[in-house]
């Protein structure tokens, strides 16, 4: 899904994979390579650097990136079926910094009693 998205604006805008990477300050065209494909999952917080050289709005950005991480739990498990907790959560994680992320990293750690 995002992986399509990226492809064809970066298509559009007639830029290569290696175009976008440079771009982005990445060394390699691997990861644009690895995102089309749906094997990575871009950063959030990449997320305003992708839009803002795809010319979309980062909102946008946001939700694809949401969305495609959504459908990857939802392939793995279906226990979560149609919780609205779990789709806020997973909209929150997408956009999340990694000081956030690391927080709820944390906590949840702690409440699953998992030792780092």
């Amino acid at each position: 899904m995002v992986g399509g998205f990226i492809k064809k604006r970066r298509t559009v805008l007639k830029l290569t994979q290696k175009q976008l990477s440079e771009s982005l300050g990445f060394t390699s065209s691997q990861f644009i390579s690895n995102l089309e494909r749906g094997v990575a999952e871009i950063p959030p917080s990449r997320i305003k650097d992708f839009a803002n050289i795809l010319q979309v709005d980062p909102s946008e950005m946001a939700k694809l990136v949401s969305e495609s991480l959504k459908r990857k739990v939802f392939m793995k498990t279906d226990a979560i079926g149609e919780d609205p907790f779990m789709d806020q959560f997973l909209t929150a994680w997408s956009t999340a910094s990694e000081q956030d992320r690391d927080l709820i990293k944390t906590l949840v750690s702690k409440v699953l009693k998992i030792e780092d």
